[in-house]
């Protein structure tokens, strides 16, 4: 036999041990053929990577995903302009899709004192956003000092200068300590703008306040003087005032307190002009003051078409008795309201649906914060304190075939037929949304077979914090619609159901068929 065979087919077709030499041999030819096969397998990946369907992407389809990755990074001094540089030094047909994705431009927050140079940064950054609209977020820390000037963070000529002179903006969000702060601003603002109708200041169309330390505008005070006789032609306002405390706390209060009454204070002063409320299409206002304040407000707001309030789990005062059976008898009334969101609201804050009108409301969205606090007086039942309100706005304003949307968060040990009478009526809903409210087996089963049907319009029904113990009669109502659907023909919409139960369980269901996973399944489906 030959020392290094070429035929060795001869040996494959016996069982025959190979010698020292022929294993040697073939041992060499297989590492030859790993090696082979090792670089066949390298080029095939190298081949692959040029027909890989990433460089096939159309530039405007690769930008939209640098959006995604970046929209939870906006902060300057955090990580948004190294995440851009890091995208962009990939290779150059993502420097070059970095560059010309205007929007990755268009937002920034930013941290801290506003120099000369974070305004000269600015600019730079901004006008790579072209002509989309852009955003700008400044988070100040609070004033040491009760005179801004000297050591307010906000109170400094490059800001002024940048909101005077510099490039465009559509939103800009400013967190400081007090209004003292933006009127030291805007004073010097005035010295530079040499024509009032241009510069980031003027084009502003979505301004947020929020003042954290204290509000500083007090009575007697001029009107004109106030800072929101000098704010842009905005047509959405966010606003967000500091709280004011509560009168008792845990340590001296007694039964039959209100742990959540405020200590009133007169001298505050809130003056918006009409002029700009009246602009407002979508008003955000974060007030614990004095629910007559807001009632004050909400009278000149005629082109609202969203409203938020937050009370911050305060009791509310819409007025003396006489006050408010004027409103009740002459509500106001907001023509264009299609969205109404109340937050960290007790029970008893919705008396103000008494005294306003919404006829084109279309989405209703109610928070009531927890508090094992409450004092519900025994003389007002659920039905006064929360459908009898809701239900009174709905048949007032003439849009119960209008209100597509509800969501309720945290409602609990409220009777059935209370929750029973708001579904039945709001026939219009398509989106239902609870979170940490508590819906019985017995009260969906009464909606199951109620008449006229109810919710038989639903598309999207979504639970979270649901009870588990109730998932069971939920899977039935929702067998039980699709029952009445076949054998009766009514007319139910097929709703697609998401519920995340309190235990971790998750119930989905879309074009009718159900799927129960775990917590831990259902974010690896999500991821």
């Amino acid at each position: 036999m030959d020392q290094h065979p070429e035929n060795f087919l001869h040996i494959l077709d016996t069982n025959a041990e190979l010698n020292g030499n022929e294993t040697i041999h073939f041992r060499g030819r297989l590492q030859a053929l790993d090696d082979i096969v090792a670089r066949l397998l390298d080029r095939r990946r190298q081949y692959l990577a040029l027909l890989s369907p990433w460089r096939r992407l159309p530039h405007d389809l690769l930008g939209e995903i640098f959006i995604h990755v970046v929209e939870p990074i906006t902060q300057y001094h955090w990580g948004l302009p190294e995440v851009l540089s890091r995208l962009s030094l990939v290779c150059r047909r993502w420097h070059d899709v970095v560059l010309k994705t205007h929007r990755l431009w268009s937002t920034l927050e930013i941290y801290g004192r506003f120099t000369p140079l974070v305004s000269t940064h600015l600019q730079a950054w901004f006008k790579r956003a072209g002509e989309v609209p852009k955003s700008l977020t400044l988070s100040a820390p609070e004033c040491p000092s009760s005179n801004p000037s000297h050591a307010c963070v906000v109170y400094n000529y490059a800001l002024a200068q940048f909101l005077a002179q510099g490039p465009s903006l559509n939103h800009f969000s400013l967190y400081c300590a007090s209004p003292r702060c933006l009127r030291h601003v805007l004073k010097l603002m005035k010295t530079l703008c040499e024509e009032p109708s241009k510069g980031a200041w003027s084009t502003i169309t979505s301004l947020r306040l929020q003042f954290c330390q204290e509000w500083t505008e007090r009575n007697p005070f001029d009107p004109e003087r106030s800072i929101f006789y000098h704010l842009p032609p905005i047509t959405a306002f966010d606003l967000r005032l500091p709280p004011l405390p509560r009168r008792h706390s845990p340590r001296n209060a007694h039964p039959g307190v209100d742990w959540d009454e405020v200590k009133s204070d007169t001298r505050l002063a809130l003056h918006i002009p009409e002029t700009l409320l009246s602009r407002l299409t979508l008003l955000t206002l974060h007030c614990n003051w004095n629910g007559a304040r807001i009632l004050s407000i909400l009278k000149s707001c005629k082109s609202l078409q969203s409203l938020e309030l937050d009370f911050a789990s305060t009791t509310q005062i819409f007025g003396n008795p006489q006050e408010i059976q004027n409103l009740a008898d002459n509500n106001i009334v907001l023509p264009h309201l299609r969205i109404l969101r109340l937050r960290h609201t007790k029970p008893d804050t919705l008396d103000l649906f008494h005294l306003l009108l919404t006829p084109s409301l279309i989405e209703l969205d109610l928070d009531f914060e927890r508090d094992d606090n409450w004092l519900i007086p025994s003389s007002r039942s659920w039905h006064e304190l929360l459908s009898g309100p809701l239900l009174g706005l709905i048949e007032r304003s003439k849009c119960r075939v209008h209100v597509k949307r509800l969501r309720l968060k945290t409602l609990h040990d409220v009777e059935e037929d209370v929750l029973q009478r708001i579904l039945l009526g709001l026939p219009a809903l398509t989106h239902l949304t609870t979170d940490d409210v508590d819906l019985y087996p017995s009260l969906l089963c009464k909606l199951a077979f109620a008449e006229p049907p109810a919710l038989a319009r639903l598309q999207r029904l979504e639970m979270y914090r649901f009870k588990s113990n109730a998932l069971v009669g939920l899977v039935k109502y929702l067998g039980l619609r699709k029952r009445r659907k076949e054998l009766e023909g009514i007319p139910f919409t097929t709703t697609d159901v998401l519920v995340k139960a309190s235990s971790g369980t998750v119930l989905r269901m879309s074009k009718g068929v159900a799927t129960l996973t775990s917590a831990d399944e259902s974010e690896d489906e999500d991821d």
